[in-house]
C-alpha cells in the first residue's frame, strides 16, 4: 500500500534561500506515517500502541523550492518482530524524484514495553519490500566522535514536546543546525539516529565535528553520560 499527499511549498517550509528545510521534509514524512497508520486502524489517539522512530536516511536529489506543488509518498518496506522499515519519496508536479528516505521504527505499547507486530497488522500495512530506492542498504549509526570542533548547550522547552511526552523527532534536525558553522545544509544528504528521548526541561550538549565533506552533530545529556542522537550531514 502506497500512501500519498500533495503539498504546496509555502513560506513556513522554506529557508532563507527559498528552499525546503530539512525539518519541513521530516514533518511531511511524519504526516504520511500517521495517515498510513490511521488507514490500517492505528490512530495515534486511540490505539494502545505507537511507532517510535529510531533512524532516518534522507537523500536529496533536488531540493524543492518555494511555490512548487509536490507529492509525498510512503510505504512499508517490511516488518519483523517489533521493528519496521518505511520509505518515503517526494516528487515534483511532473513526477521527477526530488527526495527519498529510508526510516526504521520500533512498535511499542503506550503503557511501556515492545509490541510485537501481529500477522494481521503486518497484512494491513501491505508492505512492498521490492519497491525501494535503497537496495541492500541498512541504517548503521556512525561511531560517536571523541573530539569536537565546537560545543554548546541547549535546553528543551515545552514547545518542542509531542504527544509521546518527549522532544519530537523533527526538532533534532532543527537543533543540530544551531551548532553548524556558517554553511548551508541545502546540498547535503543527512541521517539521524535516535537513541534516548529528551524530556521537557532537560539541557543537552550539542557537539560538532567535521572533516570537510561531512558534518556530525552529537546530542548528549548535560553530564555527557547519555547519548540522545547523532545527526550526520554528507555531501
Amino acid at each position: 500500500m502506497v500512501v500519498k499527499h500533495e503539498y504546496f511549498v509555502g513560506y513556513q517550509y522554506i529557508d532563507t534561500d527559498y528552499k525546503i528545510k530539512n525539518s519541513a521534509l521530516l514533518s511531511m514524512f511524519e504526516d504520511l506515517a500517521c495517515i498510513h497508520g490511521s488507514r490500517v486502524g492505528e490512530d495515534i489517539r486511540t490505539a494502545p500502541t505507537v511507532w517510535l522512530l529510531s533512524a532516518y536516511k534522507v537523500k536529496i536529489i533536488r531540493r524543492p523550492e518555494y511555490g512548487e506543488y509536490i507529492t509525498a509518498y510512503t510505504w512499508s518496506r517490511g516488518m519483523r518482530g517489533v521493528l519496521a522499515q518505511r520509505e518515503f519519496e517526494i516528487r515534483s508536479a511532473t513526477g521527477e524524484l526530488l527526495v527519498c528516505a529510508l526510516s526504521e521504527w520500533a512498535h511499542v505499547f503506550k503503557a511501556g514495553g515492545p509490541a510485537r507486530v501481529t500477522a494481521e497488522l503486518e497484512a494491513a500495512y501491505e508492505s512492498e519490500p521490492e519497491r525501494t530506492n535503497f537496495p541492500g542498504e541498512r541504517l548503521r549509526p556512525p561511531r560517536e566522535c571523541t573530539e569536537y570542533d565546537s560545543e554548546m548547550q541547549f535546553t528543551v522547552g515545552r514547545i518542542f514536546i509531542d504527544v509521546n511526552d518527549h522532544m519530537n523527532n523533527v526538532h533534532y534536525a532543527e537543533i543540530s543546525e544551531l551548532i553548524l558553522p556558517d554553511v548551508s545544509t541545502a546540498s547535503y544528504n543527512f541521517e539521524i539516529y535516535y537513541r534516548k528521548e529528551i524530556k521537557c526541561g532537560e539541557t543537552v550538549v550539542l557537539r560538532h565535528t567535521s572533516d570537510g565533506n561531512t558534518h556530525t552533530v552529537t546530542v548528549k545529556s548535560a553530564d555527557g553520560a547519555i547519548l540522545h542522537s547523532i545527526i550526520k550531514y554528507t555531501k
